[in-house]
């Protein structure tokens, strides 16, 4: 159906538009980028990356290799890279990271058990 809107609307030589995530629209040949939504109308979509360690792994450890990928996911090489995709690294400190899939779990254990869905 959006397909046919946008061919209808091209042959009326009427302009295009579309509204998806920068991430899809930035690696599309020939289109014209216009910016991001107001703040205050986006969709934001969080993705997350955390390194995984062994249980009982020293907090130590743990915290070091953090502060690791922290710094190469805002080094201005890879911060460049991710911007191209329409990607913008927000990192932060591993306590930070544990909180927000803490509060995640909890907010879709509730959606995943009001839809009647089971562990198994």
């Amino acid at each position: 159906m959006r397909r046919d809107r946008r061919r209808l609307a091209r042959r009326r030589g009427e302009p295009e538009i579309d509204f998806q995530q920068v991430s899809e629209l930035l690696p599309i040949q020939g289109i014209d980028y216009a910016g991001p939504l107001p703040a205050e109308v986006q969709k934001v979509t969080l993705f997350s990356a955390d390194i995984a360690a062994h249980v009982g792994e020293p907090e130590a450890v743990l915290e070091k290799m953090n502060k690791a990928l922290d710094a190469a996911m805002k080094s201005p090489e890879i911060a460049e890279r991710l911007a191209k995709q329409g990607i913008e690294p927000i990192g932060g400190a591993r306590a930070s990271f544990v909180q927000f899939i803490t509060a995640e779990r909890s907010r879709l254990g509730a959606v995943a058990k009001a839809a009647g869905m089971k562990d198994e």
